[in-house]
C-alpha cells in the first residue's frame, strides 16, 4: 500500500510506512499476535504467532482474513467488521475457545478501528497482556482499517473460572445463610478399598448450626462421628449418607432433647465423593400428628357417636360411640350409604346447608337405631375441607339426649306445678292481704281518730300502742306481698317523670317527724343534694324509689342512737344517680355485708351496742335491693363495727320532663277537714266496722251520708237518690264493685265513683281504673287520703 503515516509523538517527524511501523515498532511493542486489516477485511500486515492462533502466516498482506481464519473464529471477525462499519467502535470478545496445535486454548479478541477526523486519525491496538497503546495520524478523513489483537489467556482461564464460581458462591451465600432449612455439605471419607468410612463437614448454613446445636468454626472438617454426640443420631447418619451416594435420596427423623424439637434430615449425592444434607424442622408436624393421634383416640373412646360421611352420603368412619348408639358394627356401616340405614331420614336439608360451608350446632332431632327404637339426639354437623378449601366430607357428632329429654319433660311438669303453686300462692297472698286489711281498716282508722280524742294518761299511751301496732302489721303485710311479687317477677313499676329534689325533701320532712316520734333527739338528720338538685327530673317509679329510701332510713334510725344520719344523691360519670344513706350507728361486721340482704335475716346482737330487741321482719333490705334492681340499678353497703354504715344504690339517669309541683304536707301539720254540707255521698261495704269507720271519719265534713251493705242496695239508692259521689267496696254480696261501676257508667258517666278496697296490689288498682272507677283508696283508708279525695272530686273549704 502507498499510504504513509507519521508518529503522533512530537519527537517523531519522519514519515513511516505500515510495513516500517509493523517491523520496527509493533514487533518491539507487542508480544501477542497482531493483524492490521482494512475495512473490507484485507490483511495489511500481520506479526507475532498469528499462524498458531489464526492460521494466518505472519507478514502476509493482501489476503482476506475471513478466508484464512480458523473456522471457530470466523463468526467473530464477521461480527466485528459489521460493527465497526456501522458504529466505528471497538469490539471485544472474551474467553474465546480455540483449538491450537496440539491443545485447546482460550483467548481474548479485540478489534479496534483506525478512527479518522479532520486533523488526525488515532489507531489503537490493545492486547490483554500487556496493554500497549500507540498513536498514528493520517491526512485522510476516513477509516483506513482496523487492528485485531489477541491475548492468550489459557492459563488465566482456570483462574477466571474459579474466581467466577467464587463470585457466584458469594452472591448466593447470604441467601444460603438466611434459609430457614438447614443445609450442609459433606466430603466422603473412604478407605483404600473405596469403602465409605465417614463423612467430613465442609460447609453449613446458620440454620443447620442452630438445628444441630453446633458451631461450624469449631467442627469444620471434622468427622460426623465426632460432631454429633447422640449415639442414635450418629448411628443413623452414616447409613443414610452411604445410601444416598448410590444416587437414591435417603432420610432420617430424629429428636433433639436439648431443644425439644423434631427434625428430618434428607441426604443426596453432590458430585463425586460429596454428599449434601437438608434438615427440616418437623416439630409442628410431629406434634400435630401426635395431637391427631390423641384426637383419634378421644374420638374412638368418646361416648358420643362420631362419624364422617362423603358428599354423596357414604359413611367414611364410625366410632365406638356410634356403634353403641345405633347398634351397627363399623363393618356394617363404612362404605354404606347413610340413607340405607334409615337412622336420620329428616336431615337432607341440613346437609345441603353444611355443603355450603355452614356449621349446624346441636340440632335436636330423632334418629332410629338398628333395632327400630327411636332416640332423641342432638346433632352437630361440620364441613370437612381439603387443602384447597373444597368440601370433601361432613363430620357428625351425635349426642344421645333421651335422658335429658326425659328430665326436661319432668322439669316442664315441675315448672308448671311450680307456676300453679306460685299462682295459688299469689292468690292466697292477695286474699290474705284483703282479709287482713279489712279489719285493719277499722283498727287503724278508729285508733287514729281516738288519738285526737284521748288527751293524756295511760289511755293515750294505749291508743298509740294500738295504732302503731296496726301500722307495723300493715307494713308486714306489704313486705310479704312485695317479696312474693319480687320472687315471681310480677312486681310492676310505673315509670314517670320524677323531681328528685322534691322527692328527697318530702322524704326528709317525713323522717323529721319520725325522729321526733321515736325520740331520737340526739341525732343530727340532714339531706345532701347535688347542685341544681331541685331541677333534676328523671324517669323512674316514684313510689318504689321512695319505698327504698324509707326502708334504708328506717333501718338507719332503728340502729343509730347518737351522731348523725345523712342521705342524698349525686350524679356519676356512668350516667347513673347514686343514692346513699349514711349513719353513725354500731356498724356491721364485714362477714355480714351480704347476709343482711337475705330475707328474714336480723343480726342485731352482732352489730348493736347493746342487746336490746329490734323489731322487724328482716325483709326490708331484701326488698330494697330487689326494688333497686327492678328499677335498673344495684345496691351495696360499706360498714365497719363501731364506725357506722353507708348504704348505696343506683338508678339509671334517664332525663324526664319537668312536673308540676304540689305542696308537701309535713307529718306534723294538722289534717284539713273539708266542709261539704249539702252534698250527698253513698258509702258501700259489707263489713260493718269499715262502714262505721267511714261514717266516723266523714262526720266532721258535714256531708250527707247514705249507706249500702250490698250491691243491690247501691243500685237502689243510685236510682232513687240525688248523689254527688259513690265510695264503693269491691267485694260485696249480690253485685261486686266492678259490676256496679259498669252499670253506673252506663246511666251516668260524670259522677265520681271511688273504689275503697282491701285489694291493694298494683294490678288491682289498675283494674279498678280500667273498669271505670275514678280512683282507688287502699284499706286501711287514712283520714288524710279520704279528705284529699273528697277535695279532689267535690271541692270544699
Amino acid at each position: 500500500m502507498s499510504t504513509s503515516y507519521s508518529a503522533g509523538d512530537s519527537s517523531r517527524s519522519k514519515k513511516t510506512s505500515i510495513k516500517e511501523f509493523a517491523e520496527k515498532l509493533a514487533l518491539q511493542e507487542y508480544m501477542h499476535p497482531l493483524i492490521l486489516i482494512n475495512k473490507e477485511g484485507i490483511i495489511q500486515y500481520s506479526l507475532g504467532p498469528c499462524d498458531e492462533y489464526f492460521k494466518v502466516p505472519a507478514g502476509v498482506p493482501d489476503k482476506n482474513i475471513i478466508s484464512l481464519f480458523r473456522e471457530e473464529l470466523k463468526k467473530y471477525i464477521l461480527t466485528a467488521l459489521q460493527k465497526i462499519r456501522s458504529e466505528s467502535k471497538s469490539v471485544e470478545f472474551h474467553n474465546v475457545k480455540i483449538e491450537r496445535t496440539g491443545s485447546t486454548g482460550y483467548v481474548d479478541l479485540k478489534f479496534s478501528p483506525v478512527s479518522s477526523s479532520v486533523i488526525t486519525v488515532d489507531l489503537i491496538a490493545v492486547s490483554i497482556e500487556p496493554v500497549r497503546i500507540l498513536h498514528y495520524s493520517t491526512k485522510k478523513d476516513h477509516i483506513e482499517g482496523m487492528v485485531a489483537s489477541l491475548g492468550d489467556i489459557s492459563k488465566e482461564y482456570k483462574v477466571r473460572k474459579f474466581i467466577k464460581e467464587a463470585e457466584e458462591w458469594n452472591k448466593y451465600k447470604d441467601l444460603f445463610d438466611q434459609m430457614e432449612h438447614g443445609i450442609a455439605l459433606f466430603k466422603v471419607k473412604k478407605n483404600k478399598k473405596g469403602d465409605v468410612l465417614n463423612f467430613r463437614l465442609l460447609e453449613a448454613n446458620r440454620a443447620f448450626e442452630d438445628m444441630m446445636g453446633i458451631d461450624l468454626q469449631l467442627v469444620k472438617i471434622r468427622k460426623v462421628t465426632d460432631i454429633f454426640s447422640s449415639p442414635d443420631l450418629r448411628d443413623t447418619i452414616i447409613p443414610a449418607g452411604i445410601a444416598s451416594l448410590s444416587g437414591r435420596a435417603s432420610n432420617i427423623e430424629f429428636y433433639r432433647e436439648e431443644s425439644d424439637k423434631y427434625f428430618k434430615m434428607l441426604f443426596f449425592s453432590h458430585r463425586k465423593d460429596f454428599m449434601a444434607a437438608i434438615v427440616l424442622d418437623i416439630t409442628l408436624y410431629k406434634k400435630e400428628m401426635q395431637a391427631q393421634g390423641q384426637i383419634a383416640s378421644i374420638i374412638e373412646s368418646s361416648d358420643d357417636a362420631i362419624y364422617t360421611e362423603s358428599v354423596d352420603g357414604k359413611i367414611l368412619s364410625w366410632n365406638e360411640g356410634a356403634k353403641q348408639l345405633y347398634g351397627y358394627e363399623p363393618a356394617e356401616t363404612v362404605g354404606s350409604n347413610i340413607a340405607t340405614l334409615g337412622i336420620r331420614p329428616d336431615e337432607t336439608g341440613i346437609n345441603e346447608i353444611v355443603m355450603k360451608g355452614n356449621k349446624i350446632r346441636e340440632n335436636e332431632t330423632v334418629h332410629v337405631r338398628k333395632d327400630g327404637l327411636a332416640v332423641h339426639v342432638s346433632v352437630t354437623k361440620s364441613p370437612i375441607k381439603d387443602e384447597k378449601g373444597r368440601i370433601i366430607a361432613i363430620s357428625n357428632i351425635v349426642k344421645d339426649i333421651s335422658k335429658l329429654k326425659t328430665r326436661e319433660n319432668e322439669l316442664v311438669k315441675a315448672v308448671e306445678a311450680s307456676e300453679q303453686a306460685a299462682s295459688l300462692k299469689a292468690l292466697f297472698l292477695s286474699n290474705m292481704s284483703h282479709e287482713i286489711r279489712t279489719p285493719l281498716n277499722a283498727i287503724i282508722g278508729f285508733t287514729d281518730m281516738l288519738k285526737d280524742e284521748v288527751k293524756a294518761g295511760k289511755s293515750k299511751r294505749y291508743v298509740n300502742n294500738i295504732y302503731y301496732s296496726g301500722i307495723q302489721l300493715l307494713n308486714l303485710i306489704n313486705d310479704i306481698v312485695d317479696i312474693s311479687r319480687l320472687d315471681s317477677g310480677k312486681l310492676s313499676v310505673n315509670m314517670s317523670s320524677v323531681n328528685i329534689g322534691r322527692l328527697l325533701r318530702k322524704t326528709s320532712d317525713q323522717f323529721e317527724g319520725y325522729a321526733v316520734k321515736t325520740r331520737k333527739f340526739n341525732i343530727d338528720f340532714r339531706l345532701l343534694l347535688p347542685d341544681d338538685g331541685d331541677n333534676l327530673h328523671i324517669i323512674t317509679d316514684e313510689y318504689r324509689l321512695q319505698q327504698i329510701l324509707q326502708n334504708l332510713l328506717s333501718n338507719a334510725f332503728k340502729f343509730t342512737d347518737r351522731g348523725y344520719i345523712e342521705f342524698g344523691c349525686r350524679l356519676t360519670d356512668r350516667n347513673e344517680i347514686l343514692f346513699f344513706v349514711k349513719d353513725t350507728g354500731a356498724g356491721i361486721n364485714l362477714k355480714y355485708h351480704e347476709k343482711i340482704f337475705e330475707r328474714f335475716e336480723q343480726l342485731e346482737n352482732d352489730y348493736q351496742e347493746d342487746e336490746k330487741v329490734v323489731r322487724g321482719t328482716g325483709l326490708g333490705l331484701a326488698i330494697a335491693r330487689g326494688l333497686a334492681e327492678r328499677l335498673g340499678g344495684r345496691m351495696w353497703m360499706e360498714s365497719e363495727e363501731m364506725l357506722g354504715s353507708t348504704f348505696y344504690f343506683t338508678i339509671p339517669h334517664k332525663t324526664g320532663e319537668p312536673v308540676m309541683e304540689t305542696p308537701v304536707q309535713s307529718m306534723e301539720e294538722t289534717i284539713h277537714v273539708p266542709q261539704l254540707g249539702g252534698r250527698n255521698i253513698l258509702i258501700a261495704d259489707d263489713d260493718p266496722y269499715s262502714l262505721a269507720m267511714l261514717e266516723f271519719m266523714l262526720k266532721d265534713t258535714n256531708i250527707n251520708i247514705l249507706v249500702a251493705r250490698d250491691g243491690q242496695q247501691v243500685l237502689d239508692l243510685f236510682y232513687s237518690e240525688q248523689l254527688d259521689m259513690l265510695l264503693l267496696d269491691i267485694r260485696m254480696p249480690r253485685k261486686d264493685g266492678y259490676q256496679l261501676v259498669k252499670e253506673i257508667r252506663t246511666a251516668k258517666k260524670d259522677i265520681p265513683v271511688i273504689a275503697q278496697s282491701a285489694f291493694a296490689l298494683p294490678e288491682h288498682i289498675k283494674k279498678s281504673i280500667e273498669t271505670g272507677f275514678d280512683d282507688h283508696l287502699v284499706k286501711p283508708v287514712s283520714r288524710e287520703n279520704l279528705y284529699n279525695t273528697l277535695i279532689k272530686y267535690l271541692g270544699g273549704k
